[in-house]
C-alpha cells in the first residue's frame, strides 16, 4: 500500500484528504513515503528520493526549504510543506503518519467486525459481538531507525487511536521470522536458513532469518 496523503483541493483541507492508494501521488498537494519521513530515515545528502517529492522540506534552524545540510540529526523540528496549496500548509511527520495509521486502524476495525458477525449464529454471539475488541497494533522498523523516529510513530499511533498501551514498537527482522514461522512450522529438527526479500513501495529490504 502506498504511504501517502494528498488534498483534493489546494486549500489543504484536512476534511478533504485521500489516503494510500487513493491518493493522487501526482498531485502538487501529496505527500508521499510518509515511512522515510521520519526522523534520520531520509538521506542528508542527495537523496534519490527528493527529486520525485511535489513538496518541500523545511529545517527549523535554517527556515530553508530541501536544505540537505545534517543540522538536525534527530528530525526536531523538520516539517513538510505543501507548496501547491493556498497559504502552503506544513505538517510535521508524526501528523502525515497518524494519517495513515488512522485509516489503517478503520481498515482493521472493519475487517475484525466482519470475521466477527460472520460467525454469529445467534442472539448471545451476535451481542459479544457488539463489545469492545482488544487490539494490539505492531509497528515494524528497521535495526537502524532512531529512537526519534520511533517515538514519532508512536504519536502518530496514538494520535490515530491505536492507543498507547496497545501499540508496540519491533524490529522487522522479528516479524518476518514470526511470519514464517506460522506459515512454514518447522516439524523437523533441522536447523534452516532462509533468505526473504520484502519489496515494499519505497524500499526493499533484505533479511536472513534460520
Amino acid at each position: 500500500t502506498p504511504t501517502a496523503v494528498s488534498f483534493a483541493s489546494t486549500s489543504g483541507s484536512s476534511s478533504s484528504r485521500s489516503i494510500g492508494a487513493m491518493a493522487n501521488r501526482t498531485s502538487k498537494t501529496s505527500f508521499t513515503h510518509l515511512n522515510r519521513l521520519v526522523a534520520g530515515e531520509m538521506e542528508t545528502e542527495n537523496d534519490p528520493f527528493e527529486a520525485f517529492y511535489m513538496f518541500q522540506i523545511v529545517h527549523p534552524t535554517t527556515n530553508d526549504t530541501n536544505d540537505t545540510t545534517n543540522d538536525d540529526e534527530e528530525g526536531n523540528g523538520v516539517v513538510f510543506q505543501c507548496e501547491g496549496a493556498s497559504g502552503q500548509p506544513t505538517f510535521a511527520p508524526a501528523a502525515l503518519i497518524a494519517m495513515l495509521l488512522g485509516q489503517i486502524r478503520s481498515q482493521v476495525m472493519a475487517t475484525m467486525d466482519r470475521i466477527r458477525g460472520h460467525h454469529c449464529a445467534d442472539t448471545a454471539a451476535d451481542t459479544a459481538a457488539q463489545q469492545p475488541m482488544d487490539v494490539t497494533y505492531l509497528l515494524a522498523v528497521g535495526p537502524t531507525t532512531s529512537i526519534q523516529a520511533q517515538r514519532q510513530l508512536l504519536d502518530a499511533a496514538f494520535v490515530a487511536g491505536m492507543g498507547s498501551t496497545t501499540t508496540q514498537i519491533v524490529e522487522s527482522s522479528q516479524c518476518y521470522s514470526s511470519t514464517v514461522h506460522r506459515k512454514f512450522p518447522n516439524t523437523t529438527d533441522k536447523k534452516k536458513t532462509i533468505l526473504i526479500c520484502d519489496m515494499g513501495h519505497c524500499e526493499t529490504t533484505i533479511c536472513v532469518v534460520q
